[in-house]
């Protein structure tokens, strides 16, 4: 309850600095109000609700575990953050900042009085100077920056799915002007204790990638149109030490037979259309860098950072307003997976879906909002998995546009997923069963 208090305390000293425009979040991936003017600012997000499921019991989230999921009604949880950014210098040109941001998650069977504590962690602590490399034309507005953040975040908001981001503790410097685009390099590390590209065959691994990450932003291509190209070169550092059973040691390993390094090549281009816009992404990585910036690999129990893993992704994602009353999302995406666990064992496969949320605004602030989505997911030898998922939802919001927060719902879901993905969608509950739905209350809000 404490904690609680807390949290809501630090809501509601952040409430007055909100400001009435929106703008897409560069840190949580989502729409928030334009930053406020000035030199101490907060921002955060935060969902929770209730629900229930008509297996009995608590809602669930109906997903095929790949690429996040298709969240409207949806999500099972609480989950939040609280980031506090701060100008600590500012003279003749150059400017310091200092970055921080708390998250907290817990699924809703823990409960607030729960004795299972919720996941609290501190996701980031950096610091970054902007003008401190010269008045150069190039270098006067790029940054500096070092410490642990999220970085270069992308996402496809429906599926609380971030198809590029390479969170980490490392050191770059962005904003680097080129004449017809911005610079940036990032290095970033990942250990085995982290999710992300790094081994996790041998529980108490300690082995080290490192990656190089190198972007081109800001590359306008045609009226509306701009364009964004990276790569990243993944080096794997591994565990020489001995195996020690006794602790503090507790037979920490390595797995540098398959801890190979890797390489990611990411290009997407931009462009507005009817009040929103359009990112087509093209992906493809091998290696270290098979989860494509740190995202989930496929398969596993096959997942390894040998150089024979290989991922190629498309993904489109549209988002459109075209008045206020009526606002949509779509996506489709198709990603292919070559899986090499090093020691002879290969395995083709691949996640395909395809999305669509449309909003219409029914009075100045209710709407009915849906949201309908496909999955399909393949693998050599193991049996294929589909499942579709249809949510509606009466919802309101400040104004009825798409993005508009904060936001209360009232949803029912219901999905259906054939027997070969029987007993792996819907926990416990949906074990024996092929279909489901639930109903409940959301609120979500990002400031």
């Amino acid at each position: 309850m404490k904690r609680s208090l807390a949290i809501i305390t630090i809501v509601a000293a952040c409430l007055p600095m909100m400001a009435q425009d929106t703008i897409r979040s560069a840190e949580s991936g989502g729409w928030g109000p334009a930053a406020v003017a000035g030199d101490n600012l907060f921002d955060g997000y935060f969902r929770t609700g209730a629900g229930n499921a008509s297996a009995g019991g608590e809602m669930v989230s109906f997903d095929l575990g790949r690429n996040g999921h298709y969240r409207l009604g949806n999500e099972a949880d609480t989950y939040g953050e609280i980031g506090w950014n701060k100008k600590v210098y500012d003279k003749d040109g150059c400017a310091f900042f200092v970055h921080a941001m708390i998250n907290w998650y817990s699924p809703y069977s823990t409960g607030i009085a729960s004795s299972v504590a919720p996941s609290v962690a501190m996701e980031q602590a950096w610091t970054e100077a902007k003008g401190a490399l010269g008045t150069a034309d190039a270098f006067k507005d790029a940054t500096v920056w070092m410490g642990e953040r999220f970085y270069d975040r992308q996402d496809v908001h429906m599926l609380d799915w971030k198809f590029l981001h390479h969170d980490g503790e490392g050191a770059g410097i962005e904003d680097i002007n080129l004449g017809f685009g911005k610079l940036a390099y990032a290095y970033l590390q990942y250990d085995s204790a982290a999710a992300g590209a790094v081994t996790t065959t041998t529980t108490g691994v300690r082995d080290v990638t490192n990656i190089h990450h190198l972007k081109l932003t800001d590359i306008n291509t045609n009226p509306g149109g701009k364009l964004y190209v990276s790569v990243e070169f993944d080096t794997a550092n591994p565990y020489k030490g001995p195996s020690i059973a006794a602790s503090p040691y507790n037979n920490y390993q390595s797995s540098d037979k398959n801890n190979k390094g890797g390489v990611g090549f990411a290009i997407k281009h931009s462009q507005d259309v009817l009040g929103g816009g359009n990112n087509l992404v093209f992906q493809y990585a091998t290696g270290a860098a098979e989860g494509l910036g740190n995202g989930d690999q496929f398969g596993r129990s096959l997942a390894s950072l040998n150089s024979g893993n290989k991922t190629t992704r498309v993904t489109d994602e549209l988002s459109i307003q075209p008045t206020k009353t009526f606002g949509a999302e779509f996506v489709i995406a198709v990603e292919k997976n070559k899986l090499d666990n090093g020691a002879g064992v290969t395995a083709n496969a691949q996640w395909s879906t395809i999305g669509f949320r449309p909003k219409i605004g029914l009075t100045d602030h209710f709407s009915i909002e849906g949201e309908f989505g496909w999955e399909k997911t393949t693998m050599d030898n193991v049996a294929d998995k589909t499942l579709n998922k249809e949510t509606i939802a009466l919802e309101w919001t400040p104004t009825t546009e798409f993005w508009s927060r904060p936001s209360m719902r009232i949803f029912f879901t219901n999905a259906s997923w054939n027997n070969g993905a029987q007993g792996t969608v819907g926990g416990i509950n949906y074990a024996d069963k092929t279909s489901g739905s639930q109903y409940g209350v959301q609120t979500e809000v990002w400031f």
